[in-house]
């Protein structure tokens, strides 16, 4: 238990201020988190600004902060990491922790002391007032959720009063209470920009399981001003912070009990939130319903989907006789004979480096512990046929090769010609190829690897840099420094559509190739992408994307979702065709492509916008910028060109959790697209509305092309969530319309291009000359949308 201490007068207290930060984006509102704290500050006081992971916000804090300890958080990336590490170096009887965008008022810090001059005290909550940059909060925002955006809310107890937890963003410990627990739990709490909380509910929890003798108090005289961005004033933002509050809430009940983990929230719905219903205005009646029902879901989807994982622990661990599968290819002749030695991907050289390289069957010496599935990529030709598996130990199938061989004789590529596309004056294209990344090191080096091996005689690379603050990837990228080919830009502005848009804009070649870093290109990959723009009526062309192989269940089960794959045949997509194979047609998920392997005409996406940024990655919608891209360029009557001689190898994500999130991400792209477009025209939604029943029999039919490929044990959970992922989708597109954050529409303008680069990329046999370059153009070459 907490020692009892004796009373004592508040000025003998000594204060430890912890200011934990993560993003020069705040440096303003850190530099005045840190001042006036220290103003306030008494000798024996000492203020702590711990950075978390961020080298650069690290080195400009320690020499900034001449009055503060400028440390480096020593455990795992977030807040509750940060935290831990401020209490470790901590030297004060009490540790009090201001966020990094809170300005403390006058006499602060005095209140604090006079609050533990209290023995009994072990925790105080101070007030929290918003600062809303906008001047004011939204018409529509309730009062009663404060709590969204950090700030105090109505419910609240007086000054004085018991209360269950602190507000995180202004609160004290006693420095003894961390003698009794582990600190804050990295299980729960925010890590960078995600809007999840419950770290300081679950401290103070545990606090009083361990001492129930424990008291936490609330006290209006420690008051803060705490910066509200505009950005969090919209409805979008609000149903997000609601939702992953109740994620947390499930997350937090699972470590300390529903009954003390639900205890305030129960009578807080009972009586603030109806009361706040019964006499608010509409839209803030709505708001308060709205925000309620997003808790909810939050909470039941994390129960459900935590019940669900832990029921199908052991067959995800890769028991059940799994077993890891590798790729090779296979090269056959006319007759179905392989041709040469089979040549392995990388897919699986980290995770199956004890499996031979020689051996389809894996025997050998080294034979892992599990045996190891291959599946084969036969080509022809160097083109793609088919895919074939073999169990470990069994002899290539002949049969099957000389059927494969025949079926590729037989397989005929309309008008598109058969080596690299040049035009009537002969002028070969020149092609930029856009990867944006926030810095997987092993998967980007690999992917660029692979991209800077292309047959293709005229392109280059731009890396897009997409992390706060640049210089890190192109640090990544230093074994590639003396390539000409090879630039980084680097784009501030989190997300996917934004990076590319960013790639787009400073590209110098007609054609843009887009691809991600988690991708490896064959060899013939950009040829092969580029050969169908010699119709000048194709805007657009993709190419197959292939597993790099299985070291892990969940990447099969990926495969069984649906995949990236779209098959060995081309296909060629137009408006004014029809597709009697594809009810949905032209709203088709999953039938035109694949992003991660795509090009297009880069006046044409520029002319149109470029990718949506309220879509994708780095947006609450999260993912569906791939797919209005789709959609954009048919109904401005291009077409798509699906080239499966175009093919790359795609590292899926290895663990359920990733995959779960990743399913629910691509249902929120789904509605979200599908519902913009049809609140785009009446035609739109007519045209939409038509095709609902053929969608529902396509989502739900176990025999429909998109469940046909599902196992038995192709978890239910799955399932589940990629449909409420759907549900928060259109309720995330209806929320940024009421929340005035626009239409689809909003988030597309042209874009402004860089002139095309008359004369080849430098390139040499053996090896370019001048050393890897990096660039931060003019933030007007990309017109973002507001």
């Amino acid at each position: 238990m907490i020692a009892e201490a004796a009373p004592v007068l508040d000025g003998s207290i000594s204060c430890s201020v912890i200011i934990c930060a993560y993003t020069e984006r705040r440096w303003d509102q850190l530099e005045l988190a840190y001042r006036t704290s220290a103003d306030q500050a008494r000798e024996g006081d000492e203020v702590i600004v711990v950075i978390d992971h961020n080298p650069d916000l690290l080195a400009r804090a320690v020499s900034a902060f001449t009055r503060a300890r400028v440390i480096e958080n020593a455990e795992e990336r977030g807040l509750s990491g940060a935290r831990n590490t401020g209490v470790a170096a901590a030297t004060g009887d009490v540790t009090i922790f201001l966020d990094d965008d809170a300005c403390p008022e006058p006499g602060w810090l005095a209140a604090y002391r006079r609050s533990f001059a209290r023995p009994e005290v072990t925790v105080v909550s101070g007030a929290v007032a918003p600062n809303w940059e906008a001047g004011r909060a939204p018409s529509w925002f309730p009062d009663e959720f404060g709590w969204v955006v950090g700030c105090d809310y109505r419910g609240l107890p007086p000054d004085g009063s018991v209360v269950r937890n602190p507000i995180g963003a202004n609160m004290a410990i006693r420095r003894s209470a961390f003698d009794l627990v582990d600190g804050f739990s990295a299980v729960v709490g925010r890590v960078g920009t995600l809007p999840v909380g419950c770290e300081e509910t679950d401290l103070c929890i545990r606090i009083r399981q361990a001492d129930p003798r424990a008291v936490i108090i609330r006290t209006t005289e420690a008051s803060v001003r705490h910066a509200v961005p505009a950005d969090r004033g919209r409805l979008s933002y609000f149903l997000s912070r609601c939702y992953h509050e109740g994620r947390s809430k499930a997350v937090l009940t699972d470590r300390v009990g529903s009954g003390d983990g639900l205890s305030s929230e129960v009578g807080y719905v009972a009586s603030v939130l109806t009361t706040g219903v019964l006499r608010g205005l509409p839209l803030r009646s709505a708001a308060i319903v709205a925000g309620f029902s997003a808790t909810v879901t939050g909470y039941v989807g994390a129960k459900v989907s935590r019940v669900a994982h832990a029921a199908g622990a052991p067959e995800q661990t890769g028991g059940g006789g799994w077993a890891p599968l590798r790729i090779a290819e296979l090269a056959i002749d006319a007759d179905g004979r392989p041709v040469g030695e089979l040549g392995y991907a990388d897919a699986l050289a980290d995770a199956l480096a004890d499996s031979p390289a020689d051996s389809p069957s894996g025997d050998g010496p080294d034979q892992p512990a599990h045996p190891v599935r291959t599946r084969l990529l036969v080509t022809r030709d160097g083109n793609p046929v088919d895919t074939l598996d073999l169990a470990p130990g069994h002899p290539l199938p002949e049969p099957r090769l000389r059927e494969l061989a025949a079926a590729a004789a037989a397989m005929t590529v309309p008008e598109v010609g058969a080596d690299v596309f040049t035009g009537a004056d002969g002028h070969t294209p020149s092609v930029t190829v856009v990867i944006p990344t926030r810095g997987r090191s092993a998967e980007l080096r690999r992917a660029v690897a692979s991209v800077l091996a292309s047959d293709y005689p005229d392109f280059d690379v731009v890396v897009v840099d997409n992390n706060d603050t640049a210089g890190s990837v192109a640090a990544l990228l230093a074994p590639y420094a003396g390539d000409t080919r090879l630039s980084v830009v680097h784009e501030p502005v989190a997300g996917v559509s934004p990076a590319r848009n960013r790639g787009i804009a400073g590209a110098r070649g007609e054609i843009i190739a887009a691809t991600d870093d988690d991708v490896v290109v064959s060899r013939q990959w950009l040829r092969e992408l580029v050969a169908p723009f010699a119709d000048a009526s194709v805007g657009c062309v993709t190419g197959l994307v292939l597993p790099a192989g299985f070291a892990s269940p969940a990447q099969e089960m990926f495969e069984e979702f649906g995949g990236f794959s779209k098959g060995f045949r081309p296909a060629r997509y137009r408006l004014a065709d029809a597709h009697p194979d594809h009810p949905l047609f032209p709203y088709a998920p999953g039938v035109y492509g694949s992003g991660n392997n795509m090009a297009y005409r880069r006046d044409l996406v520029a002319r149109l916008g470029g990718y949506n940024r309220t879509l994708g990655p780095g947006t609450p919608v999260k993912s569906g910028e791939d797919l209005d891209l789709f959609l954009t360029l048919m109904f401005d009557g291009a077409t798509i060109y699906y080239q499966p001689r175009a093919w790359v190898f795609h590292h899926h994500r290895d663990s359920v959790a990733l995959l779960g999130k990743q399913l629910r991400d691509y249902g929120r792209g789904l509605t979200a697209v599908m519902l913009s477009w049809a609140l785009s025209s009446p035609e739109q939604a007519v045209q939409i509305a038509r095709r609902v029943p053929a969608g529902v029999r396509h989502l739900l039919d176990p025999h429909s092309d998109k469940n046909e490929a599902r196992t038995e044990d192709y978890p239910a959970a799955l399932r589940r969530t990629e449909w409420r992922g759907m549900v928060e989708g259109g309720l995330l597109t209806l929320g940024r319309l009421l929340g005035r954050g626009g239409s689809l529409a909003s988030g597309r303008r042209p874009l402004a291009l860089a002139p095309i680069a008359t004369t080849p990329a430098p390139h040499s046999a053996t090896g370019p000359a001048t050393p890897l370059h990096s660039t931060d153009a003019p933030r007007e070459m990309v017109q973002h949308a507001r």
